[in-house]
């Protein structure tokens, strides 16, 4: 009998790793249970799951004890590695912040070691374990630091913040050598967090692989409709700083008044009610210029959204990127997508669907691009759409990649 001992940021409880939805339906039809952990111990469950699914509830956070007794790692070797690591790959000086993050780091995979050892104890009756962390993060590290015979396969996913060191607060992600050298497989979203990796740590790891997401879309494809006197615009994220929501805000206060505009973003966040009051500033008294903001929306919400409107083009102006599961979601609907090329946004958008946008884009280009779009003709258009299904089809379609993913990495 086969177990998975799967960790989640979130999921199923809250908002965020959506993403997960598809998937999870894959691996529950290869495992006879899935022990899923999720980190987050207070929202609400928010998503169903399969009947073979138990749920548990760990703290990713440390307590102040804990916190405290973290300083005993201080006097273990793989604290003076890692310190050693610093230097010679990472060039950077052990600040206060980083000295902390290896603690904690150590604490935390700590905790975690010691929670699928108790899982793998209560679940003797299963003799083949997996263990999966969908993040490369400090779940990843405690999975490292496993040694037990009934775990047959220790893995984990690696995104965009788990992956550039430029997102984390000291510009440091701790442990990695020792993490992509313990695990199995570190299942990389992107060719680029790939190469980053191995130009980061310098080195070309066994474990390192690349295995793509998927959405599900039952859809079949129709030939997209568009808007024949004014252009319909989507966006899908977060509202928070990395996605630069603003921009596209700004981009429409500069659309020439002949020009009819309607922008809709689904997605709450941190920044919605400042952006909000941006959009109401800058976009209310344009006569030509209609918005919606649909804060948070389930996946099946979305879609229906996608599905039933004349959407003619998807946005995307983040900063920085994995592989952005929007734009899968779009390109599914047949949408083709503008997107600025970071991360690892060139690997999903190209000129036969969409374009990528210059990293550092500024609205006035934006609105440029925008309206370039407009003047399209629907010829044009339609084969973009034709082409973006297409290109859905074939390289993000969940039915594909995740039984693609679960035998090569997880069987």
């Amino acid at each position: 009998m086969k177990l998975l001992i799967f960790f989640t940021s979130k999921f199923p409880f809250g908002q965020g790793e959506n993403f997960i939805e598809s998937e999870i339906h894959f691996l529950a039809d290869s495992f006879d249970k899935i022990l899923l952990i999720s980190n987050d111990t207070t929202s609400e469950c928010t998503r169903s799951y399969p009947n073979n699914i138990e749920i548990k509830r760990l703290p990713y956070h440390l307590t102040l004890f804990e916190k405290i007794t973290s300083l005993r790692y201080i006097f273990g070797v793989l604290f003076w590695k890692e310190f050693k690591t610093l230097f010679t790959k990472y060039k950077l000086w052990p600040s206060k912040g980083i000295f902390f993050t290896m603690l904690a780091s150590l604490a935390k995979g700590e905790n975690l070691k010691k929670e699928v050892n108790r899982c793998i104890q209560e679940y003797s009756q299963y003799k083949d374990i997996a263990v999966y962390a969908y993040w490369a993060n400090d779940m990843a590290f405690g999975i490292s630091l496993i040694e037990n015979s009934s775990v047959s396969k220790k893995i984990c996913r690696a995104h965009a913040g788990d992956v550039y060191f430029e997102r984390s607060a000291y510009n440091y992600l701790p442990f990695r050598d020792f993490l992509y050298k313990k695990l199995d497989h570190i299942c990389f979203i992107s060719e680029i967090g790939k190469k980053y990796s191995i130009e980061k740590l310098k080195n070309n790891y066994d474990s390192f692989e690349v295995a793509r997401l998927g959405i599900n879309n039952s859809q079949p494809y129709k030939e997209k409709l568009f808007n024949d006197n004014y252009l319909h615009i989507a966006s899908c994220s977060f509202l928070k700083p990395v996605k630069r929501v603003h921009i596209i805000i700004e981009a429409l206060s500069l659309f020439p008044d002949e020009l009819p505009v309607y922008w809709e973003h689904y997605g709450g966040g941190e920044l919605e009610g400042e952006l909000q009051e941006l959009a109401d500033k800058l976009l209310s008294s344009r006569q030509n210029v209609q918005f919606t903001f649909h804060g948070y929306l389930s996946n099946e919400e979305v879609y229906e959204h996608y599905n039933n409107n004349k959407i003619d083009v998807f946005l995307n102006v983040s900063e920085s990127e994995g592989i952005p599961v929007s734009i899968m979601e779009a390109l599914s609907f047949g949408i083709p997508v503008l997107a600025t090329n970071v991360g690892g946004t060139s690997e999903i958008v190209n000129d036969n669907h969409g374009k990528l946008l210059p990293e550092n884009i500024t609205p006035v280009e934006l609105a440029n691009e925008l309206m370039l779009y407009y003047n399209l003709s629907k010829s044009e258009k339609k084969e973009l759409s034709k082409n973006a299904y297409e290109f859905w089809e074939v390289n993000y379609n969940a039915t594909i990649n995740y039984p693609k993913f679960i035998q090569t990495y997880l069987s």
